[in-house]
Order: structure tokens, then C-alpha cells, then sequence
């Protein structure tokens, strides 16, 4: 349980809440252990609880009734979802899956309906992970709005891989995909693999096969956002 509440304690919705709520909320969960393109759940799906990611990572795939999902992002440790339809009700409007070997908490909805029915300050610090996805939200859309190809690449891969604060599980790097890489910046594979050979000479990332390592974090930042 101590485990728990440290992986928790260092960033996400779950950090920025008081130790002895912590404690408490880790207490009402069960662990899960996923492989590599193991689904969590998809968009239509009924609740099933909210999800903490212990280790491993776990990719968004966002669409509408009129578009095919697309992958949007990459969580790491720390991070929370899954809190949509416990809040209000109604089916799931994401599909979450592991890009990699991955660790969860699962607080089921069964553990949490009489928690928001008897308490309501667990209910208004439940509700306050739906402000952490709405920031992760506009995060992901103001990437998309730099114009510069190579400059948008940079703040994805920084934004996917939590800025290099969550060391990836793999002593090759982060896994992730030129392919990938390229659906979440909008940008064609061919140019992601031009991009990142620039990025490799510059001594930024090393690159590997579908495995990316950060070697300048700073020098990244300095390059994705220079001119915004």
C-alpha cells in the first residue's frame, strides 16, 4: 500500500491531494496487470470505475460519431482516467489502451458509489481529475496549433513521454513508434523519421526501433517552444 500511495504521491490528480485521502483512495482499489495492446476499455463501453497507471503507459484514442479514433496521447505513471461516467453517467467516450506492459489501480464503481453518496468532499476531490484531463486536453490541442512540423513533433514527443519525468520501463526508451508519433502530431511517417534523425544528430533523443530515449529535455523544450 506504501508503494502505492508514492507512485501516486508524485504526480497526477491524486498528488495534489491530502495524504490521508490518498491512503484511502489507493485502499479501495485492486490492481490489474495488462500486456502490450491490451484494451482497458473502449468508447460505448459501460463505467467500470476510474483507473490510476502504477507503471507502464497508456495511449488515448479520441473520435467523434463522424471520425475514426485516433491516438491523441500517451499517459505514464501517476496519471488518472477513467472518471467520465462516474461523474456523469452514461457510457465511456474514449478508448484506452496499454502501449506497453503496464500496472494499473482500478477503483471500481461499486467501491466508489457509496464514497460520493456518504462524503461530499471525496465527491468534490473526485471531481477535481476531470480538471487534470481538461488540462492534458488543451495541452494536446495547443501542440497542434504550432505551425512548424518539426517544432510540433518536439512538444508531442515531450508531451507523451510526461517530459521525461516518468523514466520509460524499457533501458531502450519509450515506446513509441514513427507511425504513432506521426498520428499524434499530424505529420506523415516519412517526416517523422526525418525529423527524429535531425533530433539524434543534435544529440536530443537516441531513436531506436520503435524505442525513443531523451537525452536533452531542455534542449527539446528550448526547440518546441522558442517562438510560441
Amino acid at each position: 500500500m506504501d508503494e502505492l500511495v508514492a507512485v501516486f504521491s508524485r504526480r497526477g490528480w491524486l498528488s495534489c491531494q491530502p495524504q490521508p485521502f490518498r491512503k484511502r483512495f489507493t485502499g479501495l482499489g485492486r490492481l490489474m496487470a495488462l500486456e502490450r495492446g491490451a484494451t482497458v476499455f473502449h468508447r460505448g463501453d459501460d463505467s467500470g470505475g476510474v483507473f490510476g497507471i502504477v507503471s507502464g503507459a497508456v495511449t488515448v484514442m479520441g473520435g467523434t460519431p463522424w471520425q475514426l479514433p485516433a491516438m491523441a496521447h500517451v499517459m505514464r505513471a501517476g496519471e488518472w482516467f477513467g472518471h467520465g461516467p462516474v461523474l456523469r453517467g452514461g457510457a465511456r467516450t474514449l478508448t484506452f489502451i496499454a502501449a506497453e506492459p503496464t500496472t494499473l489501480l482500478q477503483v471500481p464503481l461499486d467501491r466508489l458509489r457509496p464514497q460520493l453518496q456518504s462524503d461530499p468532499d471525496f465527491a468534490a476531490r473526485l471531481a477535481q481529475m476531470a480538471d487534470a484531463s481538461t488540462e492534458t486536453v488543451v495541452w494536446a490541442a495547443r501542440d497542434l496549433l504550432i505551425r512548424d512540423s518539426a517544432r510540433r513533433l518536439a512538444a508531442v514527443l515531450l508531451r507523451v513521454t510526461a517530459m521525461g519525468e516518468v523514466p520509460p520501463g524499457d533501458g531502450d526508451g519509450y515506446a513509441l513508434t514513427q507511425a504513432e508519433l506521426g498520428e499524434m502530431a499530424n505529420i506523415s511517417r516519412h517526416h517523422v523519421n526525418r525529423i527524429l534523425a535531425t533530433m539524434r544528430r543534435a544529440g536530443w533523443i537516441d531513436a531506436r526501433y520503435n524505442r525513443i530515449r531523451l537525452l536533452d529535455v531542455a534542449a527539446l523544450k528550448t526547440f518546441a517552444w522558442a517562438d510560441e
